[in-house]
């Protein structure tokens, strides 16, 4: 795991930030209770090699934070930033949102092209699942792309499924913080 932090906040203390993250990656797929004084013990006994990454460089904003969670089979990386003291997703997987990081979400790797985002609402919207906002991004014409939701309740495996079969769709993910 490398977690960049860019910017002002790179000349402050970010182990407590650090911990919180670990605390949110191991909290809901371990049994044992996790929080920010165990949480980086429970990680190195793991095997979870975290790496703090600091610089004043700034991108796009004053302060950005990106976690980049590698695995053997895949990276995953995702950039956040506050803007008017709200936290903001900027960025998923390189594609640029903007989107805030609360209750229910749900989050498509796609294809860009026709007849993506209709599917997916009809397919919530059968499950009588609101969409409270929806922010699309891609790389290119006709690339890879990302849709990001944020829906008023839980999105059941059922409707996961559906969506996933999707045309075009090739992976869907549903969070709840």
């Amino acid at each position: 795991i490398d977690i960049q932090y860019n910017g002002d906040i790179a000349s402050h203390n970010v182990s407590i930030l650090s911990s919180y993250f670990l605390v949110g990656l191991l909290k809901p797929i371990l049994d044992t209770p996790v929080n920010l004084v165990n949480a980086p013990h429970i990680a190195k006994t793991r095997g979870i090699k975290l790496h703090e990454i600091k610089t004043m460089e700034m991108e796009d904003f004053t302060n950005l934070i990106t976690v980049t969670v590698k695995t053997d089979n895949e990276e995953r990386s995702f950039s956040g930033t506050v803007f008017s003291e709200e936290p903001r997703i900027v960025r998923i997987n390189g594609y640029s949102i903007d989107a805030v990081p609360e209750g229910h979400m749900l989050v498509t790797f796609h294809t860009d092209k026709p007849k993506i985002v209709g599917p997916v609402a009809t397919a919530l919207g059968e499950y009588n699942i609101n969409i409270a906002s929806m922010q699309v991004g891609r790389e290119s014409q006709g690339g890879k792309a990302i849709m990001f939701l944020s829906v008023d309740s839980e999105v059941p495996q059922d409707t996961l499924e559906e969506i996933s079969r999707v045309d075009g769709i090739a992976d869907v993910k549903y969070v709840y913080l």
